[in-house]
């Protein structure tokens, strides 16, 4: 009853918001939200976003609209009979500030109580958080799950021999913690296949999880201004698959404070004769 949606027409993306904790009742903090069902009308696909809980209380109450365009510099050049006007040897241009479209931002409207006779703040927020958690303190975490591969065909199990990955390679430079040197901006992906439709690890054929993203080799920095030239903008792996069975799908996580920039995928498939 009480969920707010919107429609942003620029990124061609409906949302909505809602609460599916137990204690919901729409009465007390009827416009408190934890999560937003998106639908992508290009992908024509669903997925959620989950809102982490604040320490400080914070909650995401509704939607704000904003325009989605900036306001640009339009420089012309003042001609004169079809020769350009100059002032001691420099070309005379009017700079005029015109509306231009920028990138859309969903934002939203966020109360925070101040501890003092029930009162709250307002604010405002967005997805924007480059260490990737909630509020800057909750770990937000995403996953992937493939649509099962057949091969072709659901009578003969099959094997993958190996599973190559391609990831845009996230990391921008160095930084020192605790007299150690750092990557800036890590990535991680972990995957683990499932075979046979199954959808729970005590069917046994879920395989073991393991780190997909991993470069070629050690990248040692001079120092802290040195700014990570891997010599490579894509990391590719290749790792060996275990398991069998008549289907396989794939499930790829992110790990906490780190990227993940999956490009693609590839393997190949082999049957056997017979189930």
């Amino acid at each position: 009853t009480f969920v707010k949606g919107r429609f942003d027409s620029v990124n061609r993306k409906i949302t909505w918001l809602y609460n599916d904790e137990d204690s919901y009742n729409g009465v007390t903090f009827q416009n408190k939200y934890n999560k937003e069902l998106v639908y992508d009308t290009v992908l024509q696909a669903f997925y959620v976003h989950a809102i982490g809980d604040s320490s400080e209380g914070k909650y995401l109450a509704a939607y704000v609209e904003t325009e989605n365009f900036i306001v640009v510099n339009d420089v012309q050049s003042v001609v004169v009979d079809g020769e350009q006007v100059q002032v001691n040897g420099e070309d005379v241009v009017v700079t005029t500030p015109t509306r231009g479209r920028g990138n859309s931002v969903t934002k939203y409207l966020t109360l925070a109580p101040t501890g003092t006779g029930g009162t709250y703040e307002f604010s405002f927020s967005l997805y924007g958080q480059v260490d990737y958690r909630d509020w800057g303190e909750v770990d937000s975490p995403a996953y992937l799950i493939t649509g099962y591969e057949l091969g072709g065909d659901t009578q003969r199990n099959k094997q993958v021999p190996y599973l190559t990955m391609h990831f845009n390679r996230s990391e921008t430079g160095f930084e020192e913690v605790d007299g150690e040197m750092e990557a800036v901006n890590p990535s991680s992906c972990k995957v683990q296949a499932q075979w046979d439709f199954a959808d729970s690890a005590t069917s046994g054929k879920w395989g073991t999880q393991f780190e997909a993203y991993r470069l070629r080799r050690n990248y040692i920095p001079s120092d802290v201004e040195d700014g990570f030239d891997y010599g490579y903008s894509v990391v590719t792996t290749k790792t060996k698959i275990r398991g069998s069975g008549v289907a396989v799908s794939f499930k790829f996580e992110t790990t906490a404070a780190k990227d993940c920039q999956i490009l693609g995928w590839g393997m190949p498939i082999t049957g056997e004769s017979s189930v």
